[in-house]
């Protein structure tokens, strides 16, 4: 049970650790662009180097736990990763600042994919679901934690780099943790040595419900990406409110999401995680599609508040449902599922800003509907393929039994 606790911190933290840094994007920006001396427009830019770093060390991960223990694996990416903080804190070299955030985005992405392995092989079936859901809650409080410390630290006229010196605390308590834990065996090496090797299978992963659960979430995170980016600037040019007033669509929808996290947890111990995931995207589809349509400002705000309430918990729990597709499966499974979002998080703004600038804000909003709604036939689409192919009702029995 101590094992299980420690694993869970870690994994939590490795959760808390990305967002800690990738969350004080939009803060950071000004201070780093009058430290470096150059525009905001081009220090945004250079935080794209962070998220490309991201991308990558998700597709890393891909092959990195065939290789390497999960232990080896997290001080193989986080001891450069701590480095790689510190020279970003003392450089007044922009160029050498880039290189240093692509390497600590590889650290931030490979040892997010670390982090849902451990969860994938401690949990099964609904316990998975809940798991997950708790990372996301671990996701959103770390957003709300870093990017107050930041403006606290900025406001009293301290420098930028302590805000981002405090998110590497993550990374070092992961670091201390892990001579105390003993991980799930996951690379070939560690199974041929077991007692109770388990066969994983690297051919049988790629199949049709595989890339399904892979196509929705990518969707997913493009539907919530967009709404993000575009949902104030569209509040203002629709319904003529102020810019304080268009900001209130994040902060209610990420308010509600922790909410709506938190009870999901609790309710897919007791409801088979599938068919909650129908009502959450049916609920994400009706949703959008009434954002879309709203003839007034409350009422866009009114839907976007239940969408961050009843939905935010459809990629953990499409990540846990997914992983089950295929028995006994490796961890490249869970770490396709996560770069087929962090792929759909990567090519929104672009999508969307191209779609914008071609035609309207408006169907910027329509784009959100869309992606929402390809989530749900989606979803229904690998139920029933489930249902036909491998039985799920008697899984989801059994799981409830349990």
């Amino acid at each position: 049970m101590r094992q299980k606790a420690i694993m869970m911190v870690i994994a939590f933290l490795s959760y808390m650790g990305m967002a800690a840094f990738v969350t004080q994007i939009g803060i950071l920006i000004s201070p780093m662009a009058s430290y470096f001396g150059v525009s905001a427009v081009e220090m945004g830019a250079r935080f794209s180097f962070l998220t490309a770093g991201t991308l990558t060390g998700t597709f890393i991960a891909l092959f990195m736990f065939d290789k390497f223990s999960i232990k080896r694996s997290y001080m193989i990416l986080y001891i450069p990763l701590l480095v790689c903080g510190a020279i970003i804190s003392l450089t007044p070299n922009i160029h050498i600042l880039s290189a240093a955030m692509f390497i600590l985005g590889i650290g931030c992405g490979a040892g997010l994919s670390a982090g849902a392995v451990i969860i994938s092989k401690t949990f099964d079936d609904n316990q998975r679901a809940s798991m997950f859901m708790i990372t996301d809650c671990a996701f959103s409080l770390s957003g709300f934690i870093y990017p107050g410390i930041t403006t606290f630290t900025l406001a009293v006229g301290l420098s930028w780099k302590y805000g981002f010196t405090a998110a590497l605390v993550c990374i070092v308590l992961i670091l201390l943790a892990l001579p105390f834990v003993t991980f799930p065996k996951v690379s070939k090496k560690e199974q041929m040595g077991a007692e109770q090797r388990v066969e994983y299978s690297t051919q049988s992963i790629w199949i049709g419900r595989v890339f399904l659960y892979g196509f929705l979430l990518c969707m997913y995170l493009i539907g919530q990406n967009v709404l993000m980016t575009w949902g104030p600037n569209y509040l203002i040019e629709r319904f003529s409110v102020t810019a304080t007033e268009s900001n209130m669509v994040i902060s209610y929808y990420w308010g509600a999401a922790v909410i709506g996290l938190i009870l999901s947890s609790i309710i897919v111990m007791k409801i088979p995680p599938r068919k909650f995931m129908i009502f959450a995207t049916s609920m994400g589809t009706l949703l959008t599609f009434t954002m879309y349509t709203a003839p007034s400002f409350n009422v866009f705000i009114a839907a976007t508040t239940l969408l961050g309430f009843f939905t935010s918990c459809i990629f953990k729990m499409g990540i846990a449902i997914g992983s089950m597709q295929v028995k006994n499966a490796p961890p490249r499974l869970v770490t396709f599922l996560l770069l087929s979002g962090t792929i759909g998080a990567m090519i929104a703004p672009a999508v969307s800003a191209f779609i914008v600038h071609l035609l309207s804000l408006k169907v910027s909003m329509l784009l959100v509907f869309i992606s929402y709604l390809s989530v749900f036939l989606a979803f229904i689409t690998v139920y029933y393929k489930e249902i036909n192919e491998i039985g799920v009702n008697h899984i989801e029995k059994a799981s409830a039994a349990h």
